[in-house]
């Protein structure tokens, strides 16, 4: 997080923690980050204050990770943990701790996993506020943000309605793992801010290799690619090219997921000239690289309803293709389909919607599940191999 300083920690064991509510904590504590043996937990306080992060598998008694600094954000870092293994903690700010939340550490090798993702959410609605909560019921393992993580304009004051709010609860026990859209810069008809200060400042992303805008991670026998599609070049030859090109080429990792905010496959009714020219150049751009290294899925959003084509090998309908999913039904007001589908769209419709995603080894269902918990389109994908079913 650019502007962020994260808080250096040391490890003192078997400290007693009292009782209590957190002291002025007012976004937070939330988990970013999580892989299998470190998480960095997260929490902003309403004036500078001290704090740390009590922790250990079967209490918080035994280890305690400080941070010394008074500050309003902290993000501190817990290494030396074990995978796929569960946690207890608690943070303390000032004088106070809050009650014990629970997070588990992310899991290794080919074994079954689920995840939730969400786009153009950021609307503090009701149909976000039920997507928020049934991701909750659904128990996912962490969360994917396709874009748009707060509307209009992603300021920060935007931030407790769009994200906290409606997220706090899951996002303190799995991490979120967003990606940034075009009105988390402020970009939208005439605003043309450019800039993302209010996401660098709330999410604590890897610094490497894109400044937080673009980077990646692994899960189990997975590898997940956070794409900026909207302000950051993705031309060939430019620095994120590069990098999708060989962190793609040398992933050994069977699933390969790209999620970014513009749609590759989308039904427009309406689209604005920025609207073309950016699936135009995603298409031309991104496109050839997924073909080449074996993707098979790819989650995107942008256009508020839910379009998944066929899998697609050079423009056109094939078995061994990559399908591709816009799941902008988030929480934005909802935007029309045209009346007649795409020949190479597989499924499509005008709902409020998340996507859960089960992963067992070489297999995944993608389900796309409305605010009322009703499975809409599912999906059934194997890497390195066909296809849809």
């Amino acid at each position: 997080m650019t502007a962020l300083l994260i808080a250096l920690a040391s490890l003192v064991p078997g400290v007693a923690v009292a009782q209590g509510p957190g002291d002025g904590i007012v976004r937070g504590p939330y988990l970013q980050q999580t892989r299998a043996t470190s998480t960095y937990i997260v929490w902003q306080t309403s004036r500078p204050l001290t704090g740390g992060v009590h922790y250990g598998e079967r209490s918080t008694r035994e280890r305690l990770r400080r941070a010394p600094t008074r500050r309003r954000l902290h993000a501190v870092r817990l290494d030396g943990l074990s995978p796929a293994t569960t946690y207890v903690y608690r943070v303390r700010a000032g004088s106070r701790t809050t009650r014990p939340f629970r997070f588990t550490t992310a899991k290794v090798g080919a074994v079954p996993f689920t995840f939730g993702a969400v786009g153009d959410f950021g609307s503090g609605t009701a149909p976000e506020h039920r997507n928020a909560a049934l991701l909750q019921r659904e128990s996912v393992e962490f969360l994917l943000t396709l874009g748009d993580n707060v509307y209009p304009l992603g300021r920060e004051r935007g931030y407790p309605p769009a994200v906290f709010r409606p997220y706090g609860a899951l996002i303190r026990r799995v991490a979120i793992w967003p990606t940034l859209g075009n009105h988390d810069y402020g970009n939208e008809g005439s605003s043309s801010r450019g800039t993302a200060d209010a996401y660098l400042r709330n999410f604590v992303l890897p610094a490497r290799p894109g400044r937080e805008r673009f980077y990646s991670f692994r899960y189990a026998n997975a590898e997940f690619l956070a794409i900026d599609s909207e302000m950051t070049s993705f031309a060939p030859g430019s620095p994120q090219y590069r990098w999708i090109d060989r962190a793609l080429g040398q992933s050994r990792a069977c699933w390969k997921i790209p999620y970014f905010h513009h749609p590759v496959h989308a039904e427009y009714v309406k689209p604005t000239a920025t609207d073309v020219a950016k699936l135009a150049d995603v298409q031309r751009w991104l496109v050839p690289l997924f073909e080449r290294h074996g993707v098979k899925l790819v989650l995107t959003a942008h256009e508020h309803n839910y379009v998944r084509s066929r899998p697609l090998l050079n423009g056109r309908r094939h078995p061994r293709g990559v399908v591709y999913v816009l799941a902008g039904g988030g929480g934005g007001a909802l935007q029309p389909l045209p009346p007649r589908p795409n020949p190479l769209t597989a499924a499509r419709g005008r709902f409020f919607h998340h996507l859960l995603v089960s992963v067992v080894g070489r297999r995944a269902t993608v389900r796309a599940i409305d605010t009322a918990g009703r499975v809409r389109d599912r999906v059934r994908l194997e890497c390195g191999a066909a296809g849809a079913d």
